[in-house]
């Protein structure tokens, strides 16, 4: 993420991750039941999720597919969260031996 001026945050992981980021809350969107009822707010709010069920619960058609569920189970999840500067490349950054999760 960044602002006008280049400066923003790298969240490095060490596996793939899911990421999302909005200018609402989780509360706003569940509380909605059209996008012209959303507000937009002056943060944004930044998600960083080790993983994401996939689409379907049952209530009104399939559940999900067993190989997007998510089993309960402690799970090890490590994200680095770094500053960035204008002009700064991300993708160098981030594999940059300081940002690995050894």
């Amino acid at each position: 993420l960044r602002n006008r001026e280049g400066y923003g945050l790298l969240a490095v992981a060490e596996q793939v991750m899911e990421v999302s980021a909005h200018y609402f809350t989780a509360h706003d969107l569940a509380k909605a039941k059209h996008t012209h009822e959303l507000r937009r707010r002056e943060d944004i709010f930044l998600h960083l999720d080790y993983r994401q069920r996939g689409l379907g619960g049952a209530s009104c058609g399939p559940d999900t597919l067993p190989q997007y569920e998510i089993p309960p189970k402690p799970v090890n999840f490590k994200v680095i969260l770094k500053p960035l500067k204008p002009r700064c490349e991300p993708i160098i950054l981030s594999k940059k031996k300081q940002y690995t999760m050894s």
